[in-house]
């Protein structure tokens, strides 16, 4: 089984989410996200976890994320630098809210809609959003997957 555990402390170090700043939030509260979620005849959620693992970190950081791993208990101990955000480090959200903010100003004029729902209904690891007819919420969540592939491939 494989952990990463960001929070764990030792007697003389801080862990690393003690050291990280959050940054400021970016997203609308979940109050409002739902109120707007639950007004569409057609609802659906966009799952973008996997977001985390596609936003590299700058390799002067690298060093604070190093894993020890090894595939059995009769082989060495190796040291392995993850290179992109790791989910559950307190930065996170922060990191993925701007790349996802980054990416809607980059992309707004190829897919306005998609881009404004990304925008304002971006919620933890999910994009919840819908609309009245089922031919618009079929394109508007193919947009938005086509938007998040285009940034993140």
């Amino acid at each position: 089984m494989a952990v990463f555990g960001a929070s764990t402390t030792s007697t003389n170090v801080q862990s690393l989410n003690e050291t990280l700043l959050i940054g400021p939030t970016f997203q609308q509260n979940l109050f409002s996200i739902m109120v707007q979620f639950r007004t569409h005849q057609i609802a659906f959620t966009v799952d973008i976890e996997w977001v985390y693992r596609k936003i590299r970190v700058h390799s002067m950081d690298t060093k604070l994320q190093r894993i020890l791993w090894r595939f059995s208990s009769d082989t060495p101990i190796q040291t392995y630098e993850l290179q992109t955000v790791t989910y559950r480090t307190r930065s996170a959200p922060y990191l993925a809210a701007a790349s996802l903010k980054k990416l809607a100003e980059e992309e707004m004029e190829k897919y306005p809609w998609a881009t404004t729902v990304l925008s304002q209904y971006f919620c933890m690891d999910y994009v919840l959003s819908g609309c009245h007819y089922v031919t618009d919420a079929i394109k508007l969540q193919a947009d938005l997957m086509a938007l998040l592939v285009l940034g993140f491939h």
